[in-house]
């Protein structure tokens, strides 16, 4: 990404390095295929594993890496899942680990935040750790559906970090998630909107 000129700038309230000392379940907004790359670069040595969808298991060489590093979940075997996603937050607790997901459940066209299934405050709630959301803006243009490399010198992406959000602040779970997709909302029109480099 520096190579292509691509400039990232993280918007943070507190220090990075001691905000994600803890392990929490981060999640966040997926406008391109950077994403996990961009989150990689943020989160460096800490401990963590992703949810993701369990049809990338089938890519050459990527897939034999992502079913030994990640946590691989079916959308059409629901009982897979629920195997996966218990043996997935025991293995968390035990290495202490963050947990990582995309709650818009795939990658979209930034055309807005779509909505977001709940599951990700029910993992918080079983782990009992706090959410944190990460907000990423502008990397579609840098890296579209139908390329391969990133547009070079094409963009600035804006990484943004929430606070931590405790599900025991909230009366229901729908309260939080409304909180949230609000939040969301909110830095969209604020980083997405707002600069003309994104028009």
């Amino acid at each position: 990404m520096y190579a292509a000129g691509i400039k990232l700038s993280i918007h943070a309230q507190k220090n990075k390095a001691l905000f994600f000392k803890n392990p929490a379940v981060i999640i966040s907004n997926h406008p391109s295929t950077l994403d996990p790359i961009i989150i990689e670069t943020l989160l460096k040595t800490n401990s963590r594993m992703w949810i993701i969808k369990h049809a990338f298991r089938g890519i050459p060489i990527w897939g034999f890496i992502l079913k030994r590093l990640h946590l691989l979940i079916s959308r059409y075997n629901p009982k897979q899942a629920a195997i996966a996603l218990n043996q997935g937050i025991k293995k968390s607790t035990s290495y202490k680990s963050h947990l990582l997901l995309f709650p818009e459940g795939t990658r979209t066209d930034n055309s807005k935040i779509y909505p977001f299934k709940k599951g990700f405050i029910t993992i918080a709630k079983t782990l009992n750790r706090p959410i944190i959301c990460l907000g990423i803006f502008g990397p579609q243009h840098v890296l579209t559906k139908k390329r391969l490399y990133p547009k070079a010198w094409s963009t600035h992406i804006d990484l943004v970090i929430s606070k931590k959000f405790h599900y025991t602040d909230y009366k229901s779970d729908q309260e939080l998630l409304e909180v949230i997709e609000k939040w969301y909302k909110d830095k969209y029109t604020l980083y997405s909107l707002t600069r003309s480099s994104y028009l």
